[in-house]
């Protein structure tokens, strides 16, 4: 199931990286106001993600708390968001159903999965000096929850429906993308 995930949504993936300003991380172009924008998608990403999970009726013990630290970061940059403030549209997974949920945290942790190169492109960067990178810095447990993840996925591959699976994972693909474009 992880090869056909990979494999389904790699076009995504690949997009997906080109929109989130990764060139400009790469090669330490990326502005303060870049910055707060990437971390303004991430904010309405995981407020919507994290309120699933916790309103999910499976038991999945998937640690993710990172509207709080986006929070942080942002008011100690000096450009907060209103904690009312509401994605300008929702991320519509038809129901919250187990594919429905691991499909998202299929993108979820998966994307975390580079935080932590992030992070250090991030503190090189002069323009970025007075930069607040917690959430970035806070990838440093994502191996654990990705291999927690691929765990979960392994044993649950013969109750789940793959392409419904796939199909949860591609819509938050493109949520994101969306999300992109209209903030």
């Amino acid at each position: 199931m992880r090869e056909a995930l990979k494999e389904a949504c790699k076009p995504l993936h690949d997009e997906i990286e080109g929109m989130m300003y990764s060139k400009n991380i790469q090669d330490n172009t990326i502005s303060m106001k870049q910055l707060q924008h990437l971390l303004k998608i991430n904010y309405f990403y995981f407020t919507q993600l994290e309120q699933l999970l916790s309103t999910s009726d499976y038991h999945l013990d998937f640690p993710i708390k990172k509207t709080n630290i986006i929070l942080d970061d942002m008011e100690r940059m000096g450009s907060e968001i209103e904690t009312n403030e509401q994605a300008p549209f929702p991320l519509d997974l038809d129901d919250a159903s187990e594919e429905h949920i691991l499909g998202s945290l299929y993108v979820a942790i998966g994307s975390s999965m580079g935080g932590q190169m992030i992070y250090k492109k991030l503190k090189e960067n002069e323009a970025l000096a007075k930069a607040s990178l917690h959430f970035f810095e806070s990838a440093k447990d994502t191996i654990k929850l990705w291999k927690l993840f691929l765990a979960k996925l392994e044993e649950r591959k013969a109750y789940l429906d793959e392409k419904q699976l796939i199909k949860a994972a591609q819509r938050n693909f493109t949520y994101l993308m969306d999300l992109r474009k209209a903030i």
